[in-house]
């Protein structure tokens, strides 16, 4: 029998239940009383519920990611013979952190502890803090296999909170649980995507499909029709940025800006400024930053010429004579409009510490600089309706580079991991903070970005 006919059979007895002893009390002229009595009954259950599901504190405790761990998630993946795969292995270590690190990015507390055996088996703690108070704890053993996109969960033991289930009911819950993940929006895209997951040596070893657009099917998903239509007009600047342009100028970082900003203006004349706005910059993530961010819009854009157009363009563009300044500062604006703030400014020091790797190019307080530009420039320019048409009037007038975006002299580069730990105590140490101090008191000093706050 499948779980999920199992379940809804479940549910309907449920309701026949309910409904005969509605009825039965009705004919005896009694329904308060029943509905009275149904009601004791649930509140009963709820709170039995809460104090046998429920902790006061978590089971496991699990660390954020560390500038290692991060280094060592961008090394977990290893070249495929399959040309057509990715493939990723993960440490119980790698896992933990990395859920715990994904949730609170999102605002939600999720600790994890994962142990793998060498024959398929696995074992994972979850501690979930809920919204009000207390947390779910969850203890589950068993085998995880996908197979061309089909997972098998086989579970021999569930806990949830003070509450064992048998292996009789563990197994159906295992196979429920497989069957959920299989057919949701969010994890069922994804699940399609990989071609075989299975624990090997200890570690969980996953093949995953390459040149899908996962990303771009899931945003396309969940956005919102206003948020997809935002992209939209975004895209349709982009192109006619594409036609229109053909300065190689060195304020080509200016123009496209003013242009972008011009062209969702024309586009989406009812609009108000900030949702202009956020066209904009998320038409500025995709023609200066990266093409990737049209596919994180949920964009279903053909990679033609007008991506070989839109390269030779974007190479011109430069900060400071460097043209990764400016992928750094537009892919940061755009991930503001496009996730939030916080993930935004979570990828772009992430993308820093992995930097700081063997064989990378190491940590750049430039770059963070950069990255740290598109934030604020981003914030302003849809915090309010005031701020949004102060930035469309100054970005529409004459400047320079320097105006917006401030002199890079004197931060530290090519940082390795050893040296960024050292000398500045890793991304929380005193001396990081001092460097993170020094770069936003010069973009407070940055003209385009002065006296907005105090607007009505």
């Amino acid at each position: 029998m499948s779980p999920i006919f199992f379940l809804t059979l479940l549910f309907l007895l449920w309701f026949v239940v309910v409904g005969y002893v509605v009825l039965r009390g009705r004919r005896r002229g009694r329904v308060w009383l029943v509905t009275a009595r149904i009601m004791l009954i649930h509140l009963l259950a709820i709170l039995a519920a809460g104090l046998l599901l429920i902790d006061k504190g978590p089971s496991v405790v699990t660390p954020l990611m560390t500038t290692s761990d991060k280094i060592s998630l961008r090394n977990s993946v290893v070249t495929s013979d399959d040309a057509a795969v990715h493939q990723l292995i993960l440490d119980g270590v790698l896992i933990d952190r990395g859920l715990r690190t994904a949730a609170d990015l999102i605002g939600v507390e999720c600790h994890c502890q994962v142990a793998f055996e060498d024959d398929d088996r696995g074992k994972i703690e979850l501690s979930i803090g809920l919204p009000i108070a207390g947390y779910l704890n969850v203890l589950a053993e068993g085998r995880l296999s996908v197979s061309d996109g089909d997972p098998d969960l086989d579970l021999s033991l569930l806990q949830v909170g003070h509450v064992a289930f048998p292996a009789l009911l563990s197994r159906p819950a295992g196979r429920l649980i497989a069957e959920g993940v299989r057919t949701a929006p969010l994890t069922g895209r994804a699940i399609a995507t990989t071609r075989r997951a299975a624990i090997r040596d200890a570690r969980l070893e996953l093949d995953l499909l390459r040149q899908t657009n996962l990303s771009g099917e899931l945003m396309s998903t969940f956005q919102s029709a206003e948020a997809m239509e935002t992209s939209r007009v975004a895209w349709r600047a982009v192109q006619r940025w594409l036609e229109q342009t053909e300065s190689s100028e060195e304020a080509f970082f200016v123009t496209t800006t003013r242009d972008l900003f011009h062209f969702t203006r024309e586009l989406a004349p009812d609009w108000q400024a900030t949702r202009q706005n956020e066209a904009a910059l998320i038409a500025g993530g995709i023609a200066l930053g990266h093409p990737s961010l049209a596919q994180l819009a949920g964009l279903p854009v053909d990679r033609g010429p007008q991506w070989q157009r839109r390269h030779q363009l974007a190479g011109q563009a430069r900060l400071y004579n460097r043209g990764d300044l400016v992928q750094h500062f537009w892919v940061s604006a755009a991930l503001t409009q496009l996730t939030s703030l916080r993930i935004s400014d979570s990828v772009g020091l992430a993308k820093e510490e992995m930097d700081s790797g063997p064989g990378g190019s190491g940590f750049s307080f430039a770059d963070l600089l950069a990255n740290r530009a598109g934030l604020r420039f981003a914030l302003l320019a849809t915090d309010s309706e005031a701020t949004a048409k102060e930035i469309q009037r100054r970005v529409a007038e004459k400047w320079t580079i320097e105006e917006l975006v401030p002199p890079i002299d004197g931060l530290p580069e090519g940082i390795s991991e050893a040296v960024l730990e050292q000398k500045f105590g890793g991304v929380s140490g005193r001396r990081f903070a001092d460097l993170e101090a020094e770069i936003e008191r010069r973009l407070s000093s940055r003209p385009m970005l002065q006296d907005l706050e105090v607007l009505p």
